[in-house]
């Protein structure tokens, strides 16, 4: 019969002439923070040696390495938690109490906890839209003291009651850094009937840290509107009567009324990324003033200065933003990641002003202090590509990818710089990438369309556009770039409804009404053509690209003087606006004054070297003074700017054609019907040439050629020349019997 050990178990190993080695049974077991070790079968059959000696006491000491790791181990888990414990207790909680409703709207559905709890949705609809670090905690109270109540936490009461939520459009401008907050943990302790929670709320009442407790109350109206009052930290709030389909809206501003007297940090967030024009970024100046001025905020004045200096670059006052940044760098202290953010912002500004060295430079600086700042390569990308450095921003928006795979910005700006330079196929390979990552990015979907118009592919762009819309129904620059591809495809009817569309979605959107404006002046219609231009400045008076449009319309129809008093306010507005520049040389050059025009092109490409358009029209009006051998050095350097400008190489043809250079005028012709085969002034121009060549069988298929391609009806007239050189052609052509 096999023996029994000390515990009633069988023995794992019985030896009959060995010694018992000690095996799995004696390894140390854990009972909470108590150890013991397992009574093994005694040994008593064998003399010990010096062997089993060295043995056992290997045993031994591997028994109190294991003892003392493990103690050290719990009780690291035991100072963990009450560290946890301290932290946790020593944040503030706001305490969402049960809303007191009538009886007859409670049972519809409409409770008290069910309000309460929308109310915390709408709380977290703010703080994950503030991109601000929440330190305070919403939670909801039961108002019992049951016991077999559960805690207090955010769970939303299941019910009938339809309550949409707001839709509100993201944005992406604003580089702070953040972090999640996570929920309150209600972890239960083994054996013991407490949570880890409970034990947080305990230890706040022990510090006098109570919860800040939020009341509301909802009365009725009439049957069908209803009254919302919140009071916290003695502020009361008593809302509008409103329908009771609007109760989210007002429970939204109830919200934003709790964080204004909680954490008004939050509430500037939320403004500045969702609420954009100028009473709300006034009202946010003011809060964020507020901030500052309180030492309780100290630890936010990082985040109010950046947000500052964030409402002042939306405003266009630079100079000023750049003041607020320099004060969030001081406040950054060591942080490299808001560090790296602000130097991000400031080179944006500088990048946006044309100030190209001083944005790299702060490009640089981000980069060294936050390797990981996949945005700021970004950004450096975005500068390089501004200034023709194709190569470089090329391994700018590469090392993004490295740095952060899933970062779909730096996959659609590489996307878009490839199709810049003709590289389609390779393009097209990193908007699918985004699209992968991202399948809801609205914005891959329009920058993907934008160049499936440059290539002529309207029915794949429309494609695109309808994806981003049916994503996002409210998304204006989907509907603005489809009414431009539209526009491309001669359907202006169809494009005037999409301007129509989207200005209905943002009557304030700007870029709307310059487009219907432009899309106008090719019709002819410059009467309505001003009224959109005159609306996008009544709306925005700091659109500089308002101003340039209608300061070129102007000058087309002679109004010299008006032209160019919106082109000095749009340099006013903008001092490094290169295209007001141009534009105000357009306005000077169709005067006849020829240097004062040229003084301008100068200064735009002062501004920007790689401006390729002042180089053309500079090129232009040196060639209109017989300066010709600097014309084509101008149109030259515009092709080394942008080896795909089409327009540099049709107008050097043209100079080359006027000096009797056929052939070589051709060739630049063809280079750039190999760029874009829908290039409309190539084909015009290379008729041209071939009639001065009395080739008239070749012309007429050049300009055949352009009128089929256009869309907007430029070049009509070319019907009657083709008319005209076919009877001369025929009448001069030798007969058969003359050959």
């Amino acid at each position: 019969m096999e023996k029994k050990n000390d515990n009633g178990d069988e023995p794992e190993n019985q030896n009959t002439g060995e010694s018992h080695i000690p095996n799995e049974a004696h390894k140390v077991t854990t009972d909470s923070v108590s150890f013991h070790i397992t009574k093994t079968q005694s040994m008593h059959h064998s003399p010990r040696t010096h062997g089993q000696a060295f043995r056992y006491f290997k045993y031994f000491f591997a028994w109190i390495l294991k003892l003392g790791f493990r103690t050290i181990l719990v009780n690291l888990l035991i100072i963990g938690i009450c560290c946890y414990i301290f932290w946790e207790s020593g944040k503030d909680t706001l305490l969402i109490e049960p809303f007191e409703v009538p009886e007859d709207l409670a049972k519809e559905g409409y409770t008290g906890k069910a309000i309460a709890n929308k109310l915390v949705d709408q709380m977290n609809y703010i703080k994950g839209n503030s991109e601000i670090v929440l330190t305070l905690t919403p939670v909801f109270s039961s108002k019992s003291n049951d016991q077999n109540k559960k805690e207090q936490r955010p769970i939303i009461e299941k019910t009938h009651v339809l309550f949409p939520q707001p839709i509100i459009e993201k944005t992406h401008p604003l580089v702070i850094p953040t972090w999640s907050q996570t929920e309150q943990i209600d972890i239960q302790i083994p054996g013991v009937g407490i949570s880890l929670n409970s034990i947080i709320q305990y230890v706040k009442k022990l510090r006098h840290h109570e919860p800040m407790r939020v009341i509301g109350e909802i009365t009725r109206h009439d049957e069908n509107k209803l009254e919302v009052t919140v009071r916290v930290k003695e502020e009361q709030l008593k809302l509008v009567p409103e329908k009771i389909e609007n109760l989210n809206h007002q429970l939204l501003l109830a919200a934003k009324h709790i964080y204004k007297y909680t954490r008004p940090i939050i509430l500037a967030g939320y403004m500045v990324q969702n609420e954009k024009n100028e009473k709300n970024d006034s009202q946010c100046i003011e809060i964020i003033r507020n901030i500052i001025s309180q030492d309780a905020h100290r630890d936010q004045h990082y985040y109010a200065y950046a947000m500052w200096g964030y409402v002042l670059q939306r405003l266009r006052k630079y100079d000023e933003a750049i003041e607020k940044y320099g004060y969030a760098v001081e406040k950054a202290g060591k942080d490299k990641q808001k560090l790296a953010s602000t130097y991000n912002n400031l080179a944006y500004i500088m990048g946006i002003q044309w100030k190209f060295n001083e944005a790299i430079e702060y490009y640089k600086k981000a980069t060294e202090t936050d390797s990981t700042s996949a945005s700021a390569y970004i950004g450096w990308g975005n500068v390089l590509t501004w200034q023709g450095k194709y190569d470089e921003a090329i391994k700018k928006y590469q090392k993004a990818i490295e740095i952060n795979p899933k970062d779909t910005y730096a996959y659609v700006y590489l996307g878009s710089l490839l199709a810049s330079q003709g590289k389609y196929d390779e393009a097209t390979e990193k908007y699918q990438k985004a699209i992968e990552i991202n399948p809801k990015d609205t914005y891959t979907y329009v920058n993907w369309g934008s160049v499936l118009v440059s290539q002529g592919k309207y029915d794949e762009a429309t494609e695109k556009y309808q994806k981003a819309i049916e994503i996002n129904p409210k998304d204006t620059y989907a509907y603005g770039y489809w009414g431009y591809s539209l526009v491309s495809q001669g359907k202006y009817d169809e494009a005037i409804e999409k301007y129509r569309e989207a200005i209905e979605i943002n009557p304030k959107d700007t870029y709307a009404y310059v487009s219907w404006g432009s899309l106008l002046v090719s019709q002819g219609k410059y009467d309505e053509a001003i009224e959109k231009y005159q609306k996008a400045i009544e709306i925005n008076p700091k659109d500089t690209y308002a101003y340039v449009y209608l300061g070129s319309l102007l000058a087309s129809q002679g109004k010299y003087d008006e032209a160019i008093e919106k082109c000095r306010k749009a340099i006013e507005i903008n001092p490094k606006d290169t295209y007001a520049y141009g534009s105000w040389g357009y306005s000077l050059m169709m005067h006849g004054k020829y240097d004062e025009a040229i003084e301008k092109y100068r200064k735009a490409i002062e501004i920007n070297p790689k401006d390729t358009y002042a180089y053309v029209y500079l090129g232009s009006l040196l060639a209109s003074q017989g300066k010709y051998d600097e014309a084509i050095e101008k149109y030259r350097k515009a092709i080394e700017i942008n080896p795909k400008d089409t327009y540099a190489y049709v107008y050097l043809g043209s100079l080359l054609a006027s000096q009797g250079k056929y052939d070589e005028a051709i060739e630049k012709y063809r280079e750039a019907i190999e760029i874009n085969p829908k290039d409309t002034s190539a084909y015009v121009s290379w008729g041209e040439v071939l009639e001065r060549q009395e080739k008239y069988d070749e012309a007429i298929g050049k300009y055949r050629n352009a009128i089929e391609l256009d869309t907007i009806g430029l070049y009509k007239s070319y019907k009657e020349r083709i008319d005209e050189l076919q009877k001369g052609w025929e009448q001069n052509r030798p007969s058969e019997n003359n050959k």
